[in-house]
């Protein structure tokens, strides 16, 4: 039914009266609304005016015989286009509905696509550094890479590029022990079997991968130590703290040596690193001796001469430790590690164990089960 504005919920206005009085009896002359309602004269003729006026009411006949009666086509037209509105409301909620659950399912399908490539093995862990010493990682770098190696860059074959990389770093990794670490320990004994003083030896990450190059942290190393790039050396040292210390904890390492450098340089890696570390058990004191000329074990291809290069760095005075472990930056030929174990246990510094733990080092010997020595590591 069509109901009229009211001032108050109680209280009928004259126009409300007026109107539902012709509504109520049909057809109806202005005397009998004042008569019937009590409503005066000036006011039925004022309001009748009005309803005439808004189209709810019609009249017909003229002078005394007029009589007034509703619009119902009015009130229905009214009523119609209240429903056309409600109509096209609801339409409207109902696009707004779908356009909503549209937009969610798009958020939702790029979420998964953020998800998956934020936990994208690629993602994590494949680097590229340009010719122009740009860094580049994950899918990018890949992408980047193969360009340089100019593969063919369709989709299908991106896809193909895409899934040898994860075969081959599913590989390497398999490698790696529950604790993250490669177990380079039968790779040293058979490369060092005079020197038996290793409990075992260990590194983060291979240097390099067959076909794809470099590690991440491989990269990061070169590139850190070669250009003394701290973003490059403080990013190395954050992803292998936790790799450390744990391996400390299990170990009950009671002390470490950290490798010394051959050559000063503002930016020492082994510093930046025992920085990140902040160990809470001592650090044991090793110098490297400098002769006339400073030769970097990098700079010698000779696995004997290492020997006698790292035969330079000395044990300073120290006290005994149960169990320590020796870090260095990159297992080379392993001659560092061979020589610094062995005057460990000569300087009584080291009374039970004694382990060697790098950053990164080579898979030869490890990947390929030969009786390979470690690869000589010149870059770095």
């Amino acid at each position: 039914m069509y109901t009229l504005s009211m001032n108050t919920p109680n209280t009928k206005t004259n126009r409300q009266t007026i109107f539902e009085y012709i509504k109520d009896n049909y057809e109806v002359a202005p005397i009998e609304i004042i008569t019937k309602t009590g409503i005066s004269q000036q006011t039925v003729h004022n309001n009748l005016k009005k309803l005439l006026d808004e189209g709810l009411i019609a009249k017909k006949g003229t002078g005394l015989d007029v009589v007034y009666y509703v619009v119902f086509e009015t009130i229905n037209k009214t009523l119609g286009n209240l429903t056309n509105e409600l109509n096209e409301d609801v339409s409207l909620v109902s696009k707004y509905e779908k356009l909503r659950d549209k937009i969610k399912n798009k958020l939702a399908t790029q979420q998964n696509i953020i998800d998956q490539t934020k936990y994208n093995p690629i993602e994590q862990n494949y680097t590229y550094i340009s010719p122009e010493g740009k860094i580049y990682n994950g899918l990018c770098a890949l992408s980047i890479w193969s360009q340089k190696q100019k593969i063919n860059q369709t989709h299908e074959e991106f896809l193909k590029l895409q899934n040898e990389y994860l075969d081959t770093l599913a590989k390497y990794n398999g490698y790696k022990n529950k604790n993250g670490l490669i177990d380079a320990t039968d790779k040293f004994r058979a490369t060092f079997p005079q020197y038996g003083e290793l409990s075992g030896v260990f590194y983060c990450d291979f240097y390099s991968i067959e076909r794809f190059g470099k590690t991440k942290l491989g990269n990061y190393m070169f590139y850190g130590k070669q250009s003394q790039n701290k973003q490059l050396i403080q990013e190395t040292c954050y992803s292998v703290k936790p790799l450390i210390l744990d391996f400390i904890k299990q170990n009950n390492i009671n002390a470490v040596a950290f490798v010394p450098p051959t050559i000063s340089r503002d930016l020492q890696f082994m510093n930046e690193l025992t920085k990140y570390l902040d160990l809470n058990i001592p650090i044991i004191k090793l110098k490297k001796v400098v002769e006339q000329v400073a030769v970097q074990q990098k700079s010698i291809k000779n696995a004997g001469d290492r020997i006698i290069n790292a035969q330079n760095i000395v044990v300073e005075m120290n006290p005994s430790y149960e169990n320590v472990l020796i870090l260095d930056d990159v297992v080379e030929s392993g001659s560092t590690f061979a020589v610094v174990a062995h005057k460990l246990k000569l300087r009584k510094v080291a009374i039970s164990k004694i382990f060697a733990l790098a950053i990164v080092g080579s898979a030869n010997g490890v990947v390929d089960n030969s009786p390979k020595g470690f690869e000589i590591v010149n870059e770095v």
